[in-house]
């Protein structure tokens, strides 16, 4: 074999080993390229997922605030047209009272009233308004009268000589009563 020969099949099997390590080497990059790739990959979506997460989280919080908030002024609107729309009530309720105080069915509901009283020489106090109402009740009842310095708007109070006791059936008093009965009045959990 001549030097040609011998170089020529030198330099196949130098090239045949040359490509066999290219390959190698090329195999070895691609897969490393494809490692690295799915790794960066998997980061960049656990990334994006907590970054995903965070913004629904504060999102979340902030439509629960704007809610809580919503909910709270809602509440707070509720509560002042409750309280207006209760004194309308009341001042109505206080001009119907005192209306009914001036009229001869006051007379009568007085009377109707003071004859169901079982109480023994019972002291009746009668509102500083009531002065005609004095005059009619002295001549139907054995029961002793007298005039208030305030005005109750109507009604009575009954004083029991025989103890301290002070029953209170003045207008303004039940009024006063009926207010306390409309304040137990408890809103809805919204």
């Amino acid at each position: 074999m001549d030097v040609q020969q011998k170089l020529s099949g030198f330099y196949k099997i130098v090239t045949s080993e040359a490509q066999k390590k290219r390959e190698k080497i090329f195999n070895q990059v691609k897969n490393d390229i494809k490692n690295n790739f799915e790794c960066n990959l998997q980061k960049s979506l656990k990334r994006a997922i907590e970054k995903v997460n965070t913004k629904k989280f504060e999102s979340e919080q902030l439509k629960n605030k704007e809610i809580v908030e919503a909910i709270s002024l809602s509440r707070k609107n509720i509560l002042l047209l409750r309280a207006k729309l209760k004194n309308e009530l009341f001042d109505e309720v206080e001009k119907k009272v005192i209306e009914f105080a001036k009229s001869h069915a006051y007379f009568e509901h007085i009377e109707s009233e003071l004859k169901k009283i079982n109480y023994e020489n019972p002291l009746i106090e009668l509102s500083s308004e009531d002065k005609d109402l004095l005059a009619y009740l002295q001549k139907k009842f054995p029961f002793e009268f007298f005039i208030s310095k305030e005005n109750f708007w109507g009604g009575y109070r009954i004083y029991l000589q025989n103890s301290k006791i002070v029953i209170d059936k003045s207008f303004l008093q039940r009024l006063e009563k009926s207010k306390e009965s409309f304040n137990e009045f408890k809103l809805p959990n919204l």
